[in-house]
């Protein structure tokens, strides 16, 4: 009777260990699609590699990503910020760097608190099976060496109350109501909730194009 409890009770734990080393996918992730940024090395557009059958080894110099792309099923790509047909990776920067440029000349008032602008013109989404586990691909794509990182695609949603943590505490100042009272006095966070601007009122009914 022991050794079947122990027994039972190794193979609870056997389960267990499996199941938490088994990457799951979020429900916010878009089955079938991969964002990921290759780095210079992939010296060429991947959307033109992968709609012309163009092994990745023959710009990159290894086979690697050709071996993940068909462990993933990978079948198609389109650049997230930009498309850059028949470009290689110093002139797609240069083209990145120029729509930057036109950008920030519209107003010589801009100002970027990054200090400089991060190139992304190698940044793609990728299109795979949607019986993929996205999660453990982005994985493995990420661990290769011409690769800058890679993730799921996920469906974002729209937060109306800012997350400023001064919004959410009290007492900070050693005083006995919130930080920011004046905010939660007028109901701020449930007009954000319910409203923000003409014709994007929530609720049932359509706004009226007239709303304030």
């Amino acid at each position: 009777m022991a050794t079947t409890r122990n027994l039972l009770f190794l193979l609870l734990l056997l389960s267990s260990t499996l199941a938490a080393a088994s990457p799951t996918t979020p429900a916010s992730a878009i089955p079938g699609r991969l964002v990921i940024k290759y780095r210079p090395t992939v010296n060429a557009c991947a959307h033109c590699l992968l709609k012309h059958g163009t092994p990745f080894a023959r710009v990159t110099g290894r086979d690697s990503l050709d071996r993940l792309n068909q462990e993933f099923g990978v079948h198609g790509a389109h650049g997230l910020f930009m498309e850059r047909h028949g470009l290689d990776a110093g002139a797609a920067a240069a083209a990145w760097a120029g729509r930057v440029a036109t950008v920030r000349s519209r107003s010589a008032r801009q100002v970027n608190p990054l200090g400089s602008t991060p190139d992304l013109s190698g940044v793609y989404v990728l299109d795979l099976p949607t019986d993929v586990d996205v999660v453990a691909a982005a994985a493995r794509f990420a661990a290769d060496p011409d690769v800058e990182y890679a993730h799921p695609d996920h469906v974002s949603s729209i937060a109306f109350v800012p997350n400023d943590p001064f919004f959410g505490s009290s007492g900070s100042w050693g005083q006995a109501y919130p930080d920011l009272w004046g905010l939660h006095l007028v109901g701020a966070d449930v007009a954000w909730d319910t409203a923000t601007g003409a014709g994007t009122e929530r609720g049932s009914g359509a706004a009226s194009p007239n709303a304030a």
